[in-house]
């Protein structure tokens, strides 16, 4: 289980902080688009398809720590999205790595 809500400690252990990244690359052809300024929402949908790749491989990323470490969950889950510079975008992840007492 993944969940941004806080643990309780008289039920759950508190094992270990967990810090994942991705970050998230377009092609040259969206890059120039933003920088000529002839950006068109149907290259909008190559940004779209980009962010929800990296949010899929970081959900599952999560998932095989969870397995491999013998976790129950993670609480305080929390994704932050920061744009770097054109075309580049940092997916991170911070949470609470907990198994149950």
């Amino acid at each position: 289980m993944i969940t941004k809500n806080p643990y309780d400690p008289a039920t759950v252990e508190h094992v270990e902080m967990i810090f994942e990244s991705y970050i998230v690359s377009s092609s040259i052809a969206s890059d120039m688009a933003v920088l000529l300024k002839s950006f068109k929402e149907t290259k909008l949908s190559e940004y779209e398809d980009l962010v929800q790749h990296a949010f899929t491989r970081l959900e599952s990323q999560l998932r095989l720590i969870i397995e491999v470490r013998g976790l129950d969950a993670i609480y305080n889950a929390e994704y932050t999205v920061t744009p770097l510079f054109s075309g580049a975008i940092l997916i991170s992840f911070t949470g609470d790595g907990c198994r149950n007492k």
